[in-house]
């Protein structure tokens, strides 16, 4: 579906690492009673952070990654017009 694209599978990988390690930080902040350290809050917002950027960054990805695959399968379409 997204022949050569490998771009796609980076970003897959780095933004589900960095989903886990956020949750891993909230989850041990919640876990280990953190909330009235300073360590805690921070631990929370650097998560709400990853988190946050997580889904922005799904706006341009969706868009390339819609542009690369209709440039694919264009591509591999027998019954597109040749070029002279």
């Amino acid at each position: 579906m997204m022949d050569g694209q490998n771009w796609f599978i980076v970003w897959i990988v780095v933004t589900r690492t960095a989903v886990l390690v956020a949750l891993c930080l909230e989850y041990s902040a919640l876990l280990f009673d953190w909330q009235s350290k300073h360590v805690g809050r921070y631990a929370i917002r650097l998560a709400s952070a990853v988190l946050l950027a997580g889904w922005l960054s799904l706006i341009p990805v969706s868009i390339t990654a819609i542009n690369a695959y209709v440039q694919t399968r264009l591509d591999a379409d027998t019954a597109k017009p040749r070029s002279i």
